[in-house]
């Protein structure tokens, strides 16, 4: 009997940490050369505050907040589209013109409390045409 409950125990907590880790499902992130297209799914968002989506290049292992999507119901898909400046520099002073972009999604409970998506990688090819004129652009703003 004894057994019974240590297996019903572990049972009990192997579902409560997989059902708190996938309010977020099918993260992926894609690049056309021009923008970084970040998808997502949604499970239960009852207690969900809202998302956080951070970003990391190669060069840093620093994730850094990028913008927040506010919920909008549960079991939908979201999409994001990140426009990386070609001249900026990060807050960890790493360019954006990495090629290797990392992504996760903070989600924010109504109670204060948080967790991260799955980390998805995508890797963005830009030209130099495409660079060179992003960078002429950022002289004038």
């Amino acid at each position: 009997m004894k057994l019974f409950k240590i297996l019903l125990l572990m049972l009990f907590s192997t579902v409560m940490v997989w059902a708190v880790n996938s309010v977020v499902t099918n993260f992926l992130a894609s690049s056309n050369g021009k923008e970084i297209t970040l998808s997502w799914s949604s499970n239960d968002e009852s207690g969900v505050d809202k998302y956080e989506i951070e970003r990391s290049s190669k060069e840093s292992s620093m994730f850094n907040y990028i913008t927040s999507v506010i919920p909008t119901g549960s079991y939908k898909t979201y999409k994001y589209i990140d426009k990386p400046s070609f001249s900026a520099v990060e807050k960890d002073n790493s360019p954006q013109s990495a090629t290797h972009y990392s992504y996760r999604i903070k989600i924010s409970y109504k109670d204060a409390s948080y967790d991260y998506s799955p980390v998805a990688k995508v890797s963005h090819d830009v030209s130099g045409y495409r660079r060179t004129w992003g960078m002429i652009k950022e002289l004038f703003k």
